[in-house]
């Protein structure tokens, strides 16, 4: 799993996709569901593909398909790819280290099917 920093900053960034669910409202004011992985995560939020168009500073709520966890977000930086995907940067509103359950290391703890049998 990669690792880096955040703008020079001291949050470390680590590749590791997670499957998540986003929810929130569209431009049109319709409610939308979307089933996504993380591309990367920190303890301040992630980074996310969408079909489902978003604006900055958009409220969401991202579950975490894992631990059942829901946290309240705000989107940054988006930019529609080539694909017509949307890469969005994911904030949470209060900083939360244990919503991914990572260990210090890096590593998830939650086990893999690998380690569960």
């Amino acid at each position: 799993m990669g690792r880096k920093e955040l703008n020079g900053s001291k949050d470390l960034e680590f590749r590791l996709a997670t499957p998540v669910i986003v929810c929130g409202y569209g431009e049109s004011g319709a409610p939308f569901k979307e089933y996504t992985q993380t591309v990367t995560v920190n303890a301040m939020g992630c980074l996310i593909q969408l079909t489902t168009p978003v604006t900055n500073e958009q409220l969401l709520v991202l579950k975490n398909v894992k631990t059942e966890e829901e946290i309240l977000c705000h989107t940054r930086n988006c930019a529609t790819n080539h694909n017509g995907l949307t890469l969005v940067k994911i904030f949470f509103v209060r900083p939360s280290e244990g919503f991914w359950k990572l260990r210090a290391s890096g590593e998830s703890s939650i086990p893999t099917e690998r380690e569960e049998k």
